[in-house]
């Protein structure tokens, strides 16, 4: 993700992981998206322990490169 956009993630429920998208449904499996997969998880996890319904969440993350918030 070295690139501004959006991107998206949501748990699979049929693999058990983070699949993290572009907004056209593109899988992306560069090295920031496998580091937001795994911290989304480790998240995941801990929500569930306390009753979450973790295919019900849905992460939108916007990149951006000059700094702005």
């Amino acid at each position: 993700m070295s690139t501004p956009g959006c991107y998206v993630a949501r748990f699979d429920d049929g693999s058990e992981a983070v699949r993290v998208i572009d907004p056209d449904g593109a899988e992306i499996n560069d090295d920031d998206a496998t580091c937001i997969s795994d911290m989304l998880g480790e998240l995941l996890d801990e929500l569930s322990r306390r009753g979450f319904d973790a295919t019900s969440a849905v992460f939108a993350i916007n990149r951006r490169t000059d700094g702005t918030p």
